[in-house]
């Protein structure tokens, strides 16, 4: 089996496709930690950021 990589997407239902692979952000501390953690996940080519308000670092990761 192929492992997928950042650039490989699930195309839905309605056509819209979505990538397989998404950085997760749990356990990231807000603040600095999670800015710069998120801007390198998209530096090396994520697209797909994994957040919940449970992680309570959104501002952070936005």
């Amino acid at each position: 089996m192929k492992m997928a990589t950042v650039t490989d997407t699930y195309k839905l239902s309605n056509g819209i496709e979505i990538p397989k692979v998404g950085f997760g952000t749990w356990q990231i501390p807000a603040g600095d930690v999670a800015y710069n953690s998120v801007a390198n996940a998209l530096k090396v080519g994520y697209r797909h950021i994994d957040t919940a308000k449970a992680y309570a670092n959104e501002a952070s990761v936005g």
